[in-house]
């Protein structure tokens, strides 16, 4: 907690209150964003996507992340039963729960804090996907997004 102290400044805070969400939203933002990308010039793209989603939710209310499911799967399931997981995955599966998740997934670095707090702007997306090499495919809709699973299919199954 002492290290985030030293690294959070007012000017944080006054920018979340500007976007509209909280510390711990923010942090909750950077840790889907640090465990999505592959590198620190992938995460202000990937902040947009999660910020446009939740902007327009009535269209878009789920986040659909991948690494929110990890999560519940890789740490819960090393604390908790089968019956707790599912409980607990309710609250974390961002293809079944609208939102964010109920809290952060992973301690995230300032670069990720930094892109939940400054994401790409002009950005339209609405989806991401990444082929095995970490590339990152945008897309603003729907078929866009089903032609860039399409690519990274092909490039995974290489």
């Amino acid at each position: 907690m002492a290290n985030f102290e030293k690294k959070w400044t007012p000017e944080y805070t006054k920018r979340a209150k500007e976007l509209g969400y909280s510390v711990t939203q923010i942090i909750t933002i950077a840790s889907i964003i640090q465990k999505e990308a592959a590198d620190v010039d992938q995460m202000a793209g990937i902040s947009a996507v999660i910020h446009n989603r939740l902007k327009h939710a009535v269209d878009y209310p789920l986040l659909q992340c991948d690494s929110t499911i990890k999560y519940v799967e890789l740490y819960a399931s090393k604390l908790f039963d089968e019956s707790k997981i599912k409980q607990y995955s309710q609250y974390y599966d961002t293809y079944t729960t609208t939102g964010l998740p109920a809290g952060p997934i992973c301690n995230p670095g300032l670069a990720a804090i930094k892109a939940a707090l400054y994401p790409e702007e002009g950005s339209d997306n609405l989806y991401f996907c990444h082929d095995k090499n970490g590339k990152v495919y945008y897309a603003s809709n729907d078929i866009e997004h089903s032609k860039n699973i399409a690519i990274t299919i092909k490039v995974n199954a290489e």
